[in-house]
């Protein structure tokens, strides 16, 4: 595992402009459970994915908006698992509808509403 990180990070500093390497180390982290850092990369994914799907052309836009939706998805998710219930319900709300994850989102809704109550 340690191998696979130090590749990942190799493959980021690399190819700096590519989502996908940020997507790999995010997954990587996160199955080692180092929350914070697998956050900053899939942050760092998002970001990219979005920039690339504004200056796609016409012909890669569909997969551009698959990558987007999915980390924005994933970033949602790991925000609940963090306690960010609120950052994780603004994520979802930056999707399409008809691309939106309703469980997660759901489960985003209530984390929110669940810690408003507390406070």
């Amino acid at each position: 595992t340690a191998q696979a990180l130090q590749f990942l990070q190799q493959a980021a500093t690399l190819e700096p402009s590519n989502p996908v390497n940020y997507y790999r180390r995010f997954k990587l982290r996160h199955r080692k459970r180092d929350y914070v850092a697998a956050l900053d990369d899939i942050r760092q994914a998002v970001e990219l994915a979005a920039q690339a799907q504004a200056g796609a052309q016409a012909g890669a836009i569909a997969s551009n908006d698959k990558h987007v939706t999915d980390y924005r998805t994933q970033k949602a998710k790991l925000l609940v698992q963090l306690g960010q219930c609120q950052q994780a319900v603004a994520e979802h709300e930056l999707l399409p509808n008809d691309a939106r994850d309703e469980t997660a989102y759901q489960t985003a809704q209530t984390c929110q509403a669940t810690l408003q109550q507390a406070e």
